[in-house]
């Protein structure tokens, strides 16, 4: 999986042929976003490539001059102090003249899915204006529209949608923000989404904005069902996990006390081998499927 970061700065390259520096890190991947914090600072574009299921994580900075070998060993020195990380390793060199914003548009391209378009910035003139879309950038939340799982929301909430409006709407794990903006753009209907982790929040908040959906949209950190906002705003019409099997099953009986009569839940997440244990916890809620959709090895559940 590849992050972008730093559009901005992106757009500031206009020419392939300039001669660019690269820092390249090698790092635990929950220290990304402290590191490549530190790295962000005068940098033309920043990007995080995780591989799947993979411990470490690569981080490259693009400048436009070197930078020198000290400071940078500082501010990682500094960051990995301040967030009890060990200093990773890294290395200083000429990067290869590049068109990074064909890179990015190559790297990611519009997902059509359903009826339903998710794009970056870079492909907007690309999408009929007749297609409901969602202007998404690849940055440092998860959610893009390409990952089988987000996909297969999208498109259970599109078959919900052509039998049922849901008027209020709970994602659960938002990342980006796509399922509860999606639930918004093609339902019109209020969604609250609830993140752990701060840096998913404010994308949420930054993609509503983008999308002209800030009025339908609220983001707020806090542990799932737990968190207060969650709780006092219940009941919902319609509820998304998108997250993994093991807390999809633990939030089974908070997420059926959530919902309303005859409302509904879109999971995903899973594998096909771990469908069984997932449905049988929320059964025991007397919710039952409704509709299973699979691409390669995940599964998603309509429930109901």
């Amino acid at each position: 999986m590849t992050f972008y970061h730093g559009q901005a700065g992106l757009n500031i390259i206009p020419d392939s042929r300039r001669k660019l520096w690269r820092v390249t890190v090698t790092a635990p991947a929950a220290s990304a976003a402290a590191f490549s914090a530190v790295l962000e600072d005068g940098a033309l574009a920043l990007t995080i490539m995780q591989p799947p299921r993979r411990p470490d994580c690569t981080i490259e900075a693009i400048y436009a001059a070197a930078p020198g070998h000290a400071p940078v060993m500082m501010r990682l020195a500094v960051a990995g102090a301040v967030y009890g990380w060990q200093p990773p390793d890294f290395t200083i060199g000429p990067g290869p003249p590049e068109d990074w914003l064909r890179r990015v548009a190559a790297e990611n391209p519009p997902q059509k899915i359903g009826v339903f378009a998710v794009h970056g910035r870079h492909d907007t003139g690309a999408i009929p204006f007749y297609t409901p879309r969602l202007m998404i950038e690849a940055a440092t939340a998860f959610g893009t529209g390409a990952h089988p799982s987000t996909q297969l929301c999208l498109l259970l909430l599109q078959e919900h949608l052509r039998r049922f409006r849901p008027r209020r709407a709970l994602d659960i794990g938002c990342g980006s923000g796509i399922l509860a903006l999606a639930a918004a753009r093609l339902a019109r209907c209020r969604t609250l989404a609830v993140d752990c982790d701060w840096e998913s929040v404010r994308m949420t908040h930054m993609n509503a904005h983008v999308n002209g959906l800030q009025h339908y949209v609220q983001a707020v950190q806090g542990d799932s069902c737990r968190t207060r906002p969650v709780r006092c705003a219940r009941p919902y019409d319609l509820v998304f996990a998108n997250i993994f099997a093991r807390p999809l099953m633990h939030m089974a009986k908070d997420v059926r006390y959530f919902l309303t009569p005859g409302g509904a839940v879109i999971l995903s997440g899973l594998l096909h081998h771990q469908e069984a244990m997932v449905l049988a916890a929320y059964r025991m809620q007397r919710l039952h499927l409704a509709r299973r959709l699979r691409i390669g090895e995940w599964a998603g559940l309509l429930l109901r």
